[in-house]
């Protein structure tokens, strides 16, 4: 009878043969046991057997004997954004530092990718899972595996979930300092641009908005008494479409803009996103506005490339470190066992003031009142 085919993979068995130690010695060595100790010779032997034969744990067989992956699942929607993208690598960074591996999965916000991604994170046995997304809907099914989590769970930047932990930048406070920033400068005449994301999907349970920087926009121009001269703008856009570009929405803005208001730039367009101020700085552009003499322009979320071009934006930094290691901490205690102290966690922005902006209306230089052509 022919012997078994041997397995392309190595084993502790592998490593115990050539070192000449028992299988106990090597599970002790590797550090997958503190039942026995070693010594450092001993070691040494079986971590050069390990490293002389390629050895890559098993997951699979850790988890089994563990009963722990040591993982945490993030679903998010956005990594594209720099912004994202940076809060999502600083958080992978503070959980390998405890001793975890982050598992994100970028996805379109839909019933059937939300489902489907969170049973993949409980399948895959992670011991936490972490939301990421500043727009969107839960659908209900969604929601009550939410509110029913066998891991602990926290939305980071995402949906306030009754029930759930919400770390996320005092956007609301941050937009509220830029504007009264801008009417104290002099300026009256702002226009607060932002995107209406329409979702195909039916509305379900919980839905959100970037509704905390309209709301600081509107906290400020109330206490001025300026809600008629500082209008707010909408464009519409599908929230899973990937096809127009956030920038577009900029350029398609500053022409509503400027058609509602006689043709006339606004003193300010101040913008939800950097995307966003992008395209009507593009757009005031091709239409001969100057930035800032004629109008000035604001953005948010602290894109690196803000800072690069012919005209740098100003905009509202997002605390991306602050706000992942504030999420990995919590989660960590979470695994502990111990309870979330606050259920909402508020971590203040800066104001990064830029050419787009100067900061008085004056120092821009004179401003032109003429109209342009729509």
């Amino acid at each position: 009878m022919p012997p078994p085919p041997k397995s392309p993979y190595v084993t502790q068995k592998d490593i115990a043969r050539l070192a000449n130690v028992s299988q106990s010695a090597v599970a002790a060595a590797l550090g997958r046991t503190d039942k026995i100790r070693v010594s450092s010779e001993t070691r040494s032997r079986v971590l050069q057997a390990a490293a002389q034969l390629n050895y890559t744990p098993n997951r699979f067989a850790s988890i089994t004997r563990s009963g722990r992956s040591r993982q945490v699942a993030i679903i998010a929607r956005g990594t594209m954004l720099q912004s994202v993208f940076h809060r999502l690598r600083h958080l992978a960074n503070f959980l390998h530092e405890q001793g975890f591996t982050a598992v994100p999965q970028e996805l379109d916000w839909t019933s059937r990718t939300l489902e489907q991604a969170w049973d993949d994170a409980l399948a895959s046995r992670a011991e936490g899972i972490i939301l990421s997304s500043s727009f969107g809907v839960i659908p209900a099914s969604v929601h009550r595996k939410l509110l029913n989590s066998p891991v602990p769970t926290i939305s980071l930047c995402g949906p306030s979930i009754p029930g759930l932990p919400l770390l996320a930048p005092d956007l609301r406070a941050a937009f509220g300092e830029l504007t009264r920033s801008l009417i104290h400068s002099g300026r009256r005449n702002l226009v607060l641009l932002k995107g209406r994301y329409r979702q195909k999907e039916k509305p379900t349970l919980i839905s959100w908005k970037r509704a905390e920087r309209t709301a600081g926009f509107l906290d400020a121009v109330r206490e001025f008494d300026l809600e008629k001269s500082c209008p707010i703008v909408e464009v519409e856009k599908d929230i899973n479409d990937r096809d127009t570009l956030e920038h577009e929405i900029g350029e398609r803005g500053l022409t509503q803009i400027l058609s509602e208001n006689g043709g006339r730039p606004p003193e300010v367009v101040v913008c939800t996103n950097d995307n966003f101020a992008l395209g009507v700085i593009s757009e005031a552009t091709r239409r001969g506005i100057q930035i800032p003499r004629d109008m000035a322009v604001t953005g948010c979320d602290g894109e690196d490339w803000t800072g690069f071009g012919a005209v740098p934006i100003t905009t509202i930094v997002q605390p991306a470190e602050a706000l992942a290691r504030a999420a990995s901490e919590l989660l960590c205690a979470m695994l502990e066992g111990k309870p979330a102290s606050v259920e909402q966690t508020l971590l203040p922005c800066e104001i990064v003031w830029r050419q787009s902006c100067a900061r008085s209306a004056g120092s821009a230089g004179k401003r032109a009142v003429r109209p342009v052509r729509v």
